[in-house]
């Protein structure tokens, strides 16, 4: 009796660790491409500027080019306070290729920061393209960042 106690245990850990461990490596196993990034390509209107000045408002305007990938979200900050934020629709059945977006937004001089010297901070998040299941679900980003000195002249604060 004990012996078949032993080997019915001992078919019962081996049913349980096999339906554990199992895994189909033609559904499942992704290779990620960390040589396949994404190319990103960005240029605004204060690139050319020695000192942005804003007395009553500026427009900023930027173009952003994506090659081998997708572009998630584009946001602007200065200190903690959100000037503009664009969200793109995107759909993770469609081929990665390429993307292009040409947006503005202004900049008012009576923002709530404060006069003098700030910084606008332009973020800019696109996928990451890393073959990953995280990739391409579309929750895996990689962020790029642009910081601008500006000054905000005027106003009562």
């Amino acid at each position: 009796m004990k012996n078949v106690f032993q080997v019915l245990t001992a078919a019962l850990f081996t049913v349980a660790a096999a339906g554990c461990s199992y895994s189909d490596p033609d559904i499942y196993f992704v290779d990620p491409i960390p040589s396949d990034s994404a190319t990103v390509v960005v240029s605004t209107n204060l690139d050319t500027m020695d000192r942005v000045v804003v007395t009553d408002s500026l427009l900023f305007k930027y173009r952003a080019e994506i090659t081998g990938g997708e572009l998630y979200v584009t946001q602007a900050i200065v200190e903690d306070l959100d000037l503009y934020l664009y969200v793109t629709n995107y759909d993770p059945d469609t081929i990665i290729g390429s993307y292009v977006l040409s947006d503005s937004f202004w900049i008012m001089q009576d923002l709530d920061v404060g006069t003098g010297i700030n910084t606008l901070q332009f973020s800019i998040y696109y996928s990451s393209n890393t073959n990953s299941l995280a990739d391409m679900m579309g929750v895996e980003a990689t962020m790029l960042d642009l910081e601008y000195p500006i000054v905000l002249e005027g106003g009562d604060k």
